[in-house]
């Protein structure tokens, strides 16, 4: 066996605007296609990578509701995804992360200098200066090509069982690099998606959920999916039937150290559904849940692509919230017009009717919000019982 590269990477995430807003507005990559979760439908699941949706720099993130389960990064998982910058943009990228307020800290591994931080909801990201892979030929918010994510570096396991994983890379075709301050490297065998580090010290055991890397995914050769399934499964592997997901074919099995990997086929392509130049500009439903269509127009809300300058929370997960989430926003936008023009000139009647009718109702969103979130609040009890708060302040 002999894997070409990290394919993509699939971590879980909670709001997608938010998502969408450091992933293309922040770091800079295209979102190459929105569409469904396989496993979850009404969900949606997202891709960004590089101007042709390459392999080896797509990252994908399925959103969740927030009375999903919240995870935690540890034993089990990828711990941290590595993106590659372009030599001499680390200055940029320092000053890009201090512009939007998202702290960092600076380590060296394998005589690279290291750039890690956070995403919207607790990821953890690195950047690298490196000479692999193209310049990046698409520029945005303030992004040039002498600064663009080329793609992905490569991706950090937390392994239960350190040896079983090493042996499993081994039998992929990875090949041993070598060790330096609690890391084993292997390399993928491509210059995109190229590294895979194995941490050797403690954390903690992980739990999948919100918040978390759900897997990481290998490239196969389109025409080998059937011989690698019979391989791993004589190695005693347990894997999964092969997977028709669109764009590609999958097979997933979890490895010794509970790492779950995917293999996935090079083709045949993002494009399968929709041209190049429009590439994750609409929402595109697999045929296999077209029967869904009216049930997505219900609860999909919008995305928007676009440049921004600050980081904003989206307090809505399904198109009904955001229809009132917007409705609240123009209704408070309103209200302090009208506040402006008071200071200029005298309000007519209709004006002052108008601003006490927003008023009214813009107190009566703000309570009902509050009286909604009061049946999520719960604290912990001395004898450490998590005790929910009703709606009118009383224990449940």
């Amino acid at each position: 066996m002999n894997i070409n590269g990290i394919h993509h990477i699939l971590s879980i995430v909670w709001q997608g605007q938010e998502n969408l807003d450091f992933y293309h507005g922040v770091l800079g990559l295209r979102l190459v296609k929105q569409t469904v979760n396989y496993d979850d439908p009404f969900y949606y699941h997202l891709y960004y990578g590089n101007k042709n949706g390459d392999l080896g720099t797509l990252l994908t993130f399925f959103p969740w509701s927030v009375d999903k389960i919240e995870g935690q990064i540890g034993k089990g998982q990828v711990g941290v995804v590595s993106l590659m910058i372009p030599k001499g943009s680390m200055d940029f990228w320092v000053k890009r992360l201090d512009k939007f307020k998202i702290g960092y800290g600076r380590l060296e591994r394998f005589g690279n200098q290291v750039l890690r931080f956070q995403d919207r909801h607790n990821l953890a990201i690195e950047l690298i200066e490196s000479e692999f892979g193209q310049l990046q030929d698409y520029e945005v918010n303030g992004i040039t090509k002498e600064e663009a994510i080329k793609g992905i570096y490569g991706a950090t396991l937390y392994s239960n069982d350190l040896e079983g994983t090493k042996k499993l890379l081994t039998e992929l075709g990875l090949k041993y690099v070598g060790e330096d301050n609690g890391y084993i490297r292997f390399d993928a065998n491509n210059d995109l998606g190229k590294y895979i580090d194995i941490y050797t010290g403690d954390v903690k055991d992980g739990i999948y959920g919100g918040g978390t890397h759900h897997h990481i995914a290998f490239t196969i050769p389109s025409k080998e999916i059937e011989y690698y399934q019979t391989k791993l499964r004589k190695l005693g592997y347990q894997v999964s039937p092969v997977r028709e997901r669109t764009y590609f074919q999958s097979l997933y099995f979890r490895e010794p150290g509970g790492i779950l990997i995917e293999l996935a086929t090079d083709g045949p392509g993002l494009t399968v559904d929709e041209p190049l130049d429009t590439l994750g500009q609409a929402f595109v439903i697999p045929k296999e849940f077209a029967h869904l269509k009216e049930g997505y127009e219900g609860l999909m809300y919008p995305l928007f692509i676009r440049q921004i300058d600050k980081l904003e929370d989206y307090p809505y997960e399904t198109k009904s919230q955001y229809d009132s989430y917007i409705t609240h926003k123009n209704r408070l936008n309103r209200i302090n017009e009208l506040a402006r023009l008071s200071k200029e000139r005298e309000l007519t009647s209709l004006e002052i009717e108008e601003r006490s009718r927003l008023r009214k109702e813009y107190v009566q969103a703000i309570r009902s919000t509050v009286s909604m979130s009061m049946g999520f609040i719960s604290y912990e009890t001395e004898t450490g019982e998590q005790v929910k708060i009703s709606k009118k302040g009383e224990e449940k």
